[in-house]
């Protein structure tokens, strides 16, 4: 969304953009090559965009075609020790509504693709032991994770920290391509909230706690 990318665009404005429908490519300031996109909310979406930054959009800016893809911004908390303000930091990626276990599949896999998808694990070094991130599974679907379906879902993936609406799309354009990915997502809303519990805060003030530590990561 606009609202995740602008912190990226005030700590490093924007050189260059292009535009293709709603998917939006910026070329930004500063050292190095960093693109910044936006793809719209779903699965679809975020593949489709990933796809057009690496196919035309990082040459129509006169950059190379990126090797590393993070996904930055917001995401709902599914682990029971997960806090609105934490980042999830993506070790494994599943999609929530895949299930061809009638074939032998695991839950979360799709036919023909792996288990799961997997964070690049240098990247994930760099980010382990940092305050307020937690490094592990998330888990992406077209749905909103609201608190009803939140103990079916954390009975199919009890391993799973985060739920998101694009992730684990990403993680699977980049496998495909062979560059590397890792999602970095800020925590605006617990999906089953526990009593005393703060449940949400404003995906703006998210957006930035992620953008803090994506930079820090591209600096490091």
């Amino acid at each position: 969304m606009d609202l995740e990318a602008e912190p990226f665009l005030r700590a490093r404005p924007a050189k260059e953009t292009v535009r293709c429908g709603r998917a939006v490519c910026h070329l930004l300031e500063g050292p190095g090559q960093v693109l910044l996109a936006t793809s719209a909310i779903g699965l679809v979406n975020a593949a489709s965009c990933l796809t057009w930054v690496l196919d035309s959009a990082a040459s129509a800016l006169g950059a190379q075609a990126p090797t590393t893809a993070i996904a930055a911004g917001t995401c709902g908390g599914l682990g029971k020790n997960i806090q609105v303000r934490d980042v999830v930091a993506g070790r494994a990626y599943r999609y929530a509504d895949a299930d061809a276990t009638a074939f032998g599949y695991k839950v979360g896999q799709l036919p023909s693709e792996p288990e799961f998808f997997e964070g690049e694990p240098n990247l994930l070094r760099r980010l382990e032991g940092r305050e307020g991130v937690h490094v592990g599974e998330v888990v992406s679907g077209n749905s909103f994770v609201a608190a009803e379906q939140t103990p079916h879902m954390r009975e199919i993936f009890p391993d799973a920290l985060a739920a998101d609406m694009e992730s684990t799309a990403l993680a699977q354009v980049a496998a495909a391509r062979g560059i590397s990915f890792v999602s970095v997502r800020g925590v605006s809303d617990l999906c089953g909230p526990q009593a005393g519990q703060d449940f949400h805060i404003d995906a703006a003030e998210a957006a930035e706690i992620s953008a803090t530590t994506v930079l820090g990561l591209l600096q490091s």
